[in-house]
């Protein structure tokens, strides 16, 4: 019977050194970007600029975790791989950039803009997914939507299913296969960008 206080002293220290010890760090990743080379083109872009935005994902990724999806109805949380900021917004941020380096102009405004600086044109983005399996691969899906920015009238809707295997099996390979995706989708985007016009009742290309 004396023994049960020593048991029970040997269990409550076994317990404090396991919940204070030392615990798995977190790796934190951000998207990078892929200008890739400038479109070659006859066409200028709208003196007022371009303006991109808003650019939204779904609820299921404003969170600090790396989402992956191993079946289409199953996701799951990287506890310890986490986005080093929002990811809408690092999205955004290297979309821009990705735009820039493509369309060969830094005149592109980002959403949310005063209103002295009503852009040409908009393009608004809307994602479905974006994610993926590390070593598998990484996907993008939704749609883009170009608007001309003074009048406020749609010129064109756009679907996208991008998908990129990764080159590393590991989650940083995962982060830049996304990063390459989103990549490809400013390739397309730029592409309609230096062909249409403003006007809500002309657009060429």
């Amino acid at each position: 019977m004396r023994m049960w206080p020593l048991l029970i002293v040997v269990v409550v220290l076994q317990t404090a050194c396991s919940l204070g010890g030392p615990s798995q760090p977190a790796r934190f990743y951000a998207l990078s970007v892929h200008a890739g080379q400038p479109l070659t083109t006859d066409s200028a872009l709208p003196g007022s600029g371009i303006g991109v935005g808003p650019v939204s994902l779904p609820e299921l990724y404003e969170r600090p975790q790396l989402v992956t999806r191993p079946a289409d109805n199953r996701v799951e949380l990287a506890e310890f791989e986490r986005w080093g900021g929002n990811l809408a917004e690092d999205v955004k941020r290297v979309l821009v950039q990705d735009l820039i380096g493509r369309l060969g102009s830094d005149n592109i405004l980002v959403w949310p803009w005063q209103r002295q600086q009503t852009p040409a044109l908009q393009v608004a983005v809307q994602f479905f997914r974006f994610d993926g399996e590390p070593g598998e691969q990484a996907r993008l899906s939704g749609l883009w939507q170009l608007f001309d920015g003074v009048e406020g009238c749609r010129l064109e809707v756009h679907r996208f299913d991008i998908s990129r295997v990764p080159d590393e099996p590991d989650y940083a390979g995962y982060v830049d296969a996304l990063s390459l995706a989103l990549a490809q989708l400013s390739q397309d985007i730029a592409a309609r960008l230096a062909v249409v016009r403003p006007g809500c009742h002309s657009s060429r290309g």
